[in-house]
């Protein structure tokens, strides 16, 4: 797979989640949840906490960095904690500040990995120092995510 690729299916699978989120009225925006018991904005707001860390790991190892992942202190098998934090975090934003977040870091992950090698062979990704290849992360993170979440949402 290369850039092209995983750029394509990024921008794919957020259109079709945004789609899906854009026909929440905002009245039902945070009030009503879906089969997730989740709101849309507590989808929305943890699907962005994912990009955003998306966008540090990728910054980390642009500079030559083992990106922390999941996050500094926290391996995955704190994973539950990790998205209860997220879940705070967004439950005490305004619906605004949410569709504003999201719209402003998923720019800033598209433009992160407009900067990768276009070649996502092993041997192109050599500023990686992890065992997972990043686009493997990348999709979990964007468009496997996306999909994952998207028949969570409330129907209004």
């Amino acid at each position: 797979m290369d850039k092209a690729e995983i750029v394509a299916r990024i921008v794919s699978g957020r259109a079709a989640f945004d789609a899906r989120v854009d026909t929440i009225p905002d009245a039902a925006f945070d009030r009503v949840p879906g089969p997730s018991g989740w709101t849309a904005k507590d989808t929305l707001a943890h699907i962005t906490s994912w990009e955003q860390r998306m966008i540090r790991w990728l910054e980390e190892a642009a500079r030559g960095e083992k990106p922390l992942i999941p996050e500094p202190g926290k391996t995955w098998a704190d994973l539950d904690l990790i998205n209860a934090r997220a879940l705070e975090i967004g439950r005490s934003q305004s619906s605004v500040q949410v569709r504003s977040d999201a719209r402003h870091t998923h720019q800033r992950l598209l433009a992160a990995i407009d900067g990768l090698p276009d070649d996502a062979s092993p041997e192109a990704w050599s500023l990686w120092r992890n065992r997972r290849p990043p686009w493997k992360l990348i999709a979990a993170n964007t468009y496997e995510h996306y999909a994952h979440h998207l028949n969570g949402l409330p129907f209004t």
